[in-house]
């Protein structure tokens, strides 16, 4: 009889597992502790016993937290196994000096400086520059100093001096004139790239030359002569005597010269030995721009000044701006001369420096 009934219970037991479903829903899998081992940056690792179903929720159940430089060995959305091991990588304040005041930022450990110099660019819209090497590892203890670069778009207009005329005709009486045409000056746009370095000019690029305006003569008739005012009997005369423009003209030698600019300098002298090479250093008495240096090339700021431009130096004549110095700041200029006697006779003096041409 117990036989029957024990075969009875074994039938319905099979019966009942072929009819049902008896998978195991992941949640039930999820609850069952895990033991996790997680190394947190310098500390040891420390096994936990845990029920946290991803690795995001263990790290929070555990009280750790991250800030954008830390980083995990697994994704966040992982789940959680037994025997896991999470590992922490902590990022770490850098000390750095930018443009030389100091700086406090989070970077990654093993981060190359040149992923830091990018970041920061993504961050502020500044490119800093770094003499090292762009692969080089930044450390706790590391400390670096970067400069800032930038470029600046600005644009000078100068005044294109007019010409005067005077014409001798017959209709005025001797002695007596008229002005036929007011002159007026034209305009002339230089455009430039000035390039900071740390917040200081270094360089400056002329990137366009234009003529916005061209001048208009100033046209005077003078009675005595013997041509009659006629509908453009002023192109067709002769000129008595042609005038030069007003302000921007210099008389060099008898001959009338336009000029850009003017500039009050510092001027000083130097020779080829003054440039601290040796005589025997191939690149003895060669300027910053690559020539050699002789009489008429001069040292300029070239913030102040364009490389290339063609001057000429009251007491120093004609002159091309081809060199530097790193004492020539703002308005100063430095003269080549052949010997040392010469250019510690001239020693230091006030001059008229007067742009030319440029570039």
């Amino acid at each position: 009889m117990c036989r029957k009934i024990v075969l009875s219970f074994l039938a319905a037991c099979f019966v009942f597992l072929c009819f049902t479903d008896l998978t195991v829903p992941a949640s039930l899998y999820a609850s069952a502790s895990a033991g996790v081992y997680l190394e947190d940056g310098d500390r040891p690792a420390v096994k936990y016993r845990t029920n946290a179903v991803t690795v995001a929720d263990f790290l929070n159940e555990a009280g750790v937290f991250l800030n954008e430089k830390d980083e995990v060995n697994v994704p966040l959305t992982d789940r959680i196994k037994d025997e896991m091991k999470i590992t922490v990588t902590r990022g770490f304040p850098l000390q750095i000096l930018l443009d030389g005041s100091p700086h406090l930022i989070w970077v990654k450990e093993n981060a190359a400086i040149g992923a830091v110099l990018m970041e920061l660019k993504a961050k502020t819209g500044v490119t800093y520059l770094y003499d090292g090497l762009p692969n080089a590892t930044v450390f706790k203890n590391s400390k670096f100093e970067l400069v800032s670069e930038r470029y600046e778009i600005t644009n000078e207009i100068f005044l294109i001096p007019f010409e005067v005329y005077v014409y001798d005709i017959a209709d005025l009486a001797e002695g007596e004139e008229t002005i036929a045409n007011q002159g007026d000056a034209g305009l002339r746009q230089i455009v430039y790239s000035t390039r900071y370095v740390g917040g200081r000019a270094v360089s400056k690029e002329i990137l366009s030359v234009s003529t916005l305006s061209e001048p208009m003569a100033h046209i005077v008739f003078r009675g005595g002569g013997t041509q009659k005012i006629a509908d453009g009997a002023e192109e067709a005369a002769p000129k008595a005597d042609v005038k030069p423009a007003n302000e921007r003209v210099l008389e060099i030698d008898g001959e009338t010269v336009e000029y850009i600019k003017d500039f009050e300098m510092t001027a000083t002298a130097y020779t080829a030995a003054s440039t601290g090479r040796s005589a025997s250093s191939a690149y003895y008495g060669i300027t910053a721009t690559g020539i050699k240096a002789e009489r008429g090339v001069v040292a300029v700021d070239p913030t102040v000044i364009p490389m290339g431009a063609r001057l000429y130096i009251e007491g120093y004549g004609y002159a091309v701006a081809a060199d530097t110095g790193p004492s020539i700041k703002g308005n100063k200029v430095d003269l080549y001369y052949e010997t040392l006697a010469e250019a510690k006779q001239y020693g230091r003096q006030s001059v008229m420096v007067y742009l030319l041409q440029i570039p």
